[in-house]
């Protein structure tokens, strides 16, 4: 075993992707009302838990509602307008 650079340092699904073997990320679309989790917020906004709170906190993400012990979610209205937010140049 050679020290230094690993032999695929990007990790194992990298060889794929870069040969263009691994499919495209599913496509994630809201609903058209109601409430969505965070997964799904997530895969819409193309953002990762920890920057999505981050924007929650300082007030440039809509905050979710808590349904009950443990269980948040995001109005898909609110998500949409916030959207919108975005494209206009005001938003986060």
């Amino acid at each position: 075993m050679t020290r230094g650079i690993k032999k695929n340092a990007l990790g194992p699904k990298a060889k794929h992707a870069v040969n263009g073997d691994e499919a495209a990320p599913k496509q994630v679309q809201l609903p058209s009302e109601g409430f969505v989790r965070q997964p799904v917020v997530l895969a819409v906004f193309a953002t990762s838990k920890t920057t999505l709170w981050r924007w929650v906190s300082s007030g440039q993400f809509p905050r979710p509602y808590k349904l009950s012990p443990g269980t948040v979610a995001w109005d898909v209205q609110e998500l949409r307008d916030h959207m919108k937010k975005i494209r206009a140049g005001n938003g986060a």
